[in-house]
C-alpha cells in the first residue's frame, strides 16, 4: 500500500521499502509485490495529473513546458527513457500526466518496462 501511495506523494523511504520487500519476502515474492504496486501507483498518479485544471498547467515554468513538448514529440522512446532516469516517481508521474498528448496505454507500457529495473533492487 505504501508503494502505491508513493506514486502520488514523494515518500523519502521509497528505496528502503523496495529493499525491505526483497529482504522480507525474497526475490520472486518481493518483486511480485513491488512491481505491480509501483506500476499501479504510477498509473493512478498519471490519471490524477491528467485531471489537473488547465490553469495549474499554465503556471509551469518554461523549462517544464519545453520538456512537455519534447516528451509529446518523442513518443514511447522518450517516455521509456524518462522512466529509466532516477528522478522522484511522484513528481514525474504527475508531470507526465499533465501532458495531454500522451495516451494512457503508451504511458502504462513505458512505465511497466521502465520499472523492471526495480527487480534489481529487490534482488
Amino acid at each position: 500500500l505504501l508503494l502505491v501511495i508513493s506514486g502520488f506523494v514523494p515518500l523519502p523511504g521509497f528505496g528502503v521499502l523496495i529493499l525491505a520487500a526483497g529482504f522480507l519476502f525474497g526475490f520472486p515474492l518481493g518483486i511480485a509485490i513491488v512491481y505491480p504496486s509501483a506500476v499501479l501507483g504510477s498509473c493512478l498518479a498519471f490519471k490524477v495529473g491528467r485531471s489537473l485544471p488547465e490553469r495549474y498547467r499554465q503556471r509551469l515554468p518554461k523549462v517544464l513546458l519545453d520538456l512537455q513538448g519534447a516528451v509529446h514529440q518523442g513518443g514511447f522512446t522518450v517516455l521509456l527513457l524518462l522512466r529509466l532516469t532516477p528522478m522522484p516517481f511522484a513528481f514525474s508521474n504527475l508531470f507526465l500526466g499533465s501532458i495531454r498528448g500522451i495516451p494512457f496505454m503508451r504511458y502504462a507500457c513505458a512505465t511497466a518496462l521502465g520499472f523492471l529495473r526495480l527487480s534489481a533492487n529487490v534482488f
